[in-house]
């Protein structure tokens, strides 16, 4: 226990034991060469958090498993839930049996005579998804539009800059579902509700209502919205401060 606290970098046991909410007499049992307390009890978790270790590496202090947490850990094979993140380089790198190339766009809108009419322009952008990822959504890629996601109007979901997953097919609006439509000569991410009266409630995400009411738009008004298709997943660094 004293090589795992010094190693997190307490150099005190006062120091530790303030980390960890305990009295330093509790560490100095712990460290202790006689100690006849073989676990950290109810301590575990604060334990493991303030040592930067795993809880199960500390539930027992007289453990001598290679793996404890004083083992340097180059060289050893963790094991990730890589579904989601296998690593491609460019469209040479993807498996055309597993995966697909789906582009981002920048969405444009232009309109006359009422009709609204919506531009999708490829940028420079290609993504890889995987095709299992796509069947369980019962989408083709040519269903799947990437748009990049501008104002803070849907943070905590969404957040400037990241990358929304539009599936196209996916038009009929089910009540809190996210989607991507054009209202206002705008390209939009909202949460959408039908009203009994055929109205429509345009719903931001964040809770800053001051700055982000709801909108309601009459069944007279319906024409002038387009709804491009629901958000069914997203990308991006938003809200990582990074």
């Amino acid at each position: 226990m004293k090589r795992i606290r010094l190693r997190a970098g307490y150099k005190s046991q006062k120091e530790a034991a303030d980390a960890i909410g305990c009295e330093r007499g509790t560490v100095s049992m712990w460290e202790a060469p006689s100690s006849q307390v073989k676990t950290v009890g109810d301590y575990l978790l604060e334990v493991a958090r303030a040592y930067k270790v795993r809880p199960e590496w500390v539930n027992d202090l007289d453990s001598d498993d290679d793996g404890f947490p004083w083992q340097p850990t180059e060289g050893r094979r963790v094991k990730v839930a890589a579904y989601e993140i296998r690593a491609v380089d460019g469209e040479d790198g993807i498996d055309p049996d597993r995966d697909a190339m789906v582009p981002v766009y920048d969405i444009l809108v232009s309109g006359g005579q009422g009709v609204i009419i919506p531009e999708f322009v490829e940028t420079k952008y290609r993504l890889p998804y995987q095709i299992d990822w796509l069947n369980r959504w019962n989408a083709k890629p040519e269903d799947i539009l990437i748009a990049k996601v501008h104002g803070s109007s849907m943070e905590p979901i969404l957040w400037h800059g990241d990358k929304a997953i539009i599936h196209r097919g996916r038009r009929l609006v089910s009540d809190g579902r996210v989607y991507s439509l054009i209202y206002g000569g705008e390209a939009r991410v909202k949460r959408l509700y039908r009203l009994a009266d055929g109205s429509l409630r345009i719903n931001s995400a964040n809770p800053d209502k001051d700055q982000y009411p709801d909108e309601v738009i009459g069944p007279e008004e319906m024409d002038s919205v387009y709804v491009i298709g629901q958000v069914i997943d997203k990308m991006g660094s938003g809200g990582l401060g990074v």
